[in-house]
């Protein structure tokens, strides 16, 4: 059997309501990017701020028909996640 391989952008999340990275309104346009690199954890309380408002947004979005169309995908067997 035949394999697929699915890239998506960033429009993807967006419609479902999560925020992207680089958009005019992105999480970038707030932060600096090296303030959103895991190994400064130990010395900025920024990085902790980033990832919590990134965790925040993700509680209040919803799947849309991208996303159940690569689960539906999935589930055939056409896909791996």
């Amino acid at each position: 059997m035949q394999r697929l391989l699915i890239l998506t952008g960033p429009g993807v999340s967006a419609e479902s309501g999560l925020e992207t990275f680089r958009d005019e309104f992105g999480l970038w346009t707030r932060y600096d990017l090296a303030e959103g690199a895991p190994q400064r954890f130990a010395t900025s309380a920024k990085v902790l701020e980033f990832y919590n408002e990134g965790r925040s947004n993700r509680r209040s979005s919803v799947p849309d028909s991208a996303h159940f169309a690569l689960r539906r995908w999935d589930g055939n067997g056409r896909a791996t996640c």
